[in-house]
């Protein structure tokens, strides 16, 4: 914004408070300030216990799948086995301790991760139960479902597969003085 319009916009006091003064700084003081404020981090860092790590990419996890869910495009590498994946890494390192915590059979498991197969109803609940419901049930089967909608709209194969399962189709006649919408 030009300042003539933001003069035009607010009176002079305003301006002044909400100009933000930029330090000047010698490049040694700026050393210092930056060798400070990486220590300080460093030091916060450290305090930072694994469960607090852990709940802190599941919060992630969980908004990115939220953020997913309401868009609009579909993204195929966004995939129910995409998501699940990084949830696993959060907290193990073999996929066996996971299927065993949450009471799965091992194959079943790599199925819904090669994306072989779709979870089961009771699968998707214990991952609700397993994250102690941060990642919620709903949350898990809205991405699987935006697969499926995405494999409605664009598998042409099944349709023409399936045209001839179909007989009698609904016809609609308007008449010639109509139109159909």
């Amino acid at each position: 914004m030009e300042f003539k319009k933001i003069k035009e916009k607010y009176d002079s006091n305003e301006i002044v408070k909400s100009y933000v003064f930029r330090p000047t700084l010698t490049k040694k003081q700026k050393e210092k300030a930056d060798g400070e404020l990486a220590k300080s981090r460093e030091s916060r860092k450290s305090q930072i216990t694994d469960a607090q790590k852990i709940y802190s990419n599941l919060l992630q996890l969980r908004f990115l799948m939220e953020d997913y869910i309401k868009s609009e495009s579909y993204d195929e590498k966004l995939t129910f086995a995409y998501f699940l994946r990084h949830y696993i890494k959060l907290k193990y390192r073999v996929n066996k301790e996971f299927a065993k915590d949450i009471h799965l059979d091992e194959t079943e498991l790599s199925s819904i991760l090669n994306s072989r197969r779709p979870p089961s109803d009771k699968t998707i609940i214990r991952l609700e139960l397993h994250s102690n419901n941060t990642i919620s049930a709903i949350s898990w089967f809205k991405v699987l479902e935006k697969e499926k909608e995405h494999q409605f709209y664009t598998n042409k194969n099944i349709r023409k597969e399936e045209e001839k399962n179909v007989k009698n189709r609904l016809v609609f006649d308007f008449g010639p003085e109509s139109h159909v919408v």
